[in-house]
């Protein structure tokens, strides 16, 4: 069923989104646990819960409609997005400022730079 195969694989990212960043941002710290989640909560803990917080407005609109798909869709939605959410924002932090280990490394430090065109071209 395609209806079936699109609701799975938009749960799925949504699912695993909010807490890859949150997870990345901590391998990426160094010092203790606990340091490292408030590092990632500090860094990149806004962005996600914009995102999160967008991603329920626009659901939102959906549960006006009158279409019993719209409505299995906002239902769908809203539930996997408010889950994940208090997972990537909550349970995952707690759970790796306790069992996600100090690291000795130095911070990385990411410098890219941009090429800029120049005017000749």
């Amino acid at each position: 069923n395609g209806t079936t195969t699109v609701y799975m694989l938009i749960c799925l990212g949504l699912a695993v989104d909010y807490s890859a960043h949150i997870g990345h941002i901590f391998n990426l710290s160094s010092g203790l646990a606990q340091d490292r989640a408030h590092e990632a909560m500090t860094r990149i803990g806004p962005s996600v819960f914009h995102a999160l917080f967008s991603t329920i407005l626009a659901v939102l609109v959906l549960s006006a409609s009158k279409s019993y798909v719209f409505q299995v869709f906002f239902k769908v939605l809203c539930l996997v997005t408010l889950i994940a959410g208090f997972k990537g924002l909550w349970l995952l932090p707690v759970v790796l400022s306790l069992a996600g280990g100090d690291s000795d490394r130095p911070d990385v430090v990411v410098n890219v730079k941009i090429p800029r065109p120049s005017a000749t071209e």
